[in-house]
């Protein structure tokens, strides 16, 4: 299904059908990422798109531990791959302390800067596309005219010359 949506949304594609961020969410609270999930994440950027890995749920982890599952997006990927912190929701816990949103804000100041960064990495490929498709037309329409009106491809040439000569 990955392959598929990911063909759809190719550089040979119209720029509104392209994805322009990936938010992939990780539970913070499984404290791991996966290697199947880390493998998703690589497609995604053979395939030129931008990935911010969303923690969800980090309001039940520990700095400690949401700086590990960071750590391990960063050790694979560097810096091609942001990593945020959620927590969507309110909450009163067993403590009788009240949970905080946040990371809200910060999905949308990444979402806008990958909305640039994708266009202007993929933006070349798009063009690149285009005009093979322009030139493969082209070509196309000259055959076609070549075979039509010119020479021995022209079949009412072809009659005349072969009436003309019996």
């Amino acid at each position: 299904d990955l392959e598929q949506e990911l063909k759809e949304r190719g550089t040979d594609k119209p720029v509104e059908q392209w994805f322009h961020t990936i938010l992939f969410c990780v539970g913070a609270g499984t404290h791991r990422i996966e290697d199947f999930e880390l493998e998703i994440i690589k497609r995604f950027i053979q395939n030129t798109y931008k990935v911010t890995v969303v923690f969800t749920k980090s309001d039940m982890v520990s700095d400690e531990e949401l700086t590990a599952l960071s750590k391990v997006i960063t050790d694979t990927f560097g810096d091609q791959v942001a990593c945020i912190p959620v927590c969507s929701e309110e909450k009163v816990l067993l403590s009788g302390m009240k949970s905080e949103t946040f990371g809200a804000q910060a999905i949308r100041n990444e979402i806008f800067h990958d909305f640039w960064e994708s266009l202007t990495s993929r933006l070349p490929e798009r063009c690149v596309s285009l005009l093979e498709a322009m030139v493969d037309e082209w070509h196309n329409d000259k055959v076609a005219y070549v075979k039509a009106n010119v020479g021995f491809f022209n079949h009412d040439t072809m009659k005349h010359t072969l009436t003309l000569e019996t």
